[in-house]
């Protein structure tokens, strides 16, 4: 999703969707098209089905007339980002097949940020392991008192 470039978009999925431009909070509209906007960007750089969406959207009894809301929620969601980005930082769906494909290029995902947080801190206690077997054992091994 960030690509390295200037991010001109944050996108918050953990609690409320939420997406900001530059600091100021964009409506994503409607419920339903918030949800369309979350199952593409979730699984973003890849093909999704309209069926899969219409499943993601509306559940396993979706109205008749999904499909063609569905087409009306992709293209509001086109224009409001279309309006709101750059040549170098710009969410985009691109209707793929039979289905849609979203890219993101300066946007920051918090998903993204917390997975790599995690790779952190699990390459800092891989180092913190190996770290204690070199030392032969735990902090202050054979110590007496407070300290073991």
């Amino acid at each position: 999703m960030d690509d390295g470039s200037r991010q001109l978009f944050r996108v918050v999925v953990l609690g409320p969707l939420r997406v900001w431009r530059e600091g100021i909070l964009l409506s994503l509209g409607a419920a339903r098209q918030q949800a369309l906007f979350a199952a593409l960007l979730l699984r973003e750089g890849a093909t999704v089905s309209r069926v899969q969406l219409v499943e993601d959207v509306w559940g396993t009894e979706p109205p008749r007339s999904s499909h063609a809301t569905l087409h009306a929620y992709v293209s509001r969601l086109r224009r409001l980002f279309r309006a709101q980005g750059t040549e170098d930082a710009q969410v985009v769906i691109r209707q793929n097949g039979s289905g849609y494909v979203l890219t993101a290029s300066g946007t920051g995902v918090d998903v993204s940020d917390l997975a790599g947080h995690v790779r952190k801190a699990q390459d800092a206690m891989s180092c913190w392991w190996s770290l204690l077997s070199v030392a032969g054992g735990g902090c202050v091994a054979g110590a007496v008192g407070s300290l073991s």
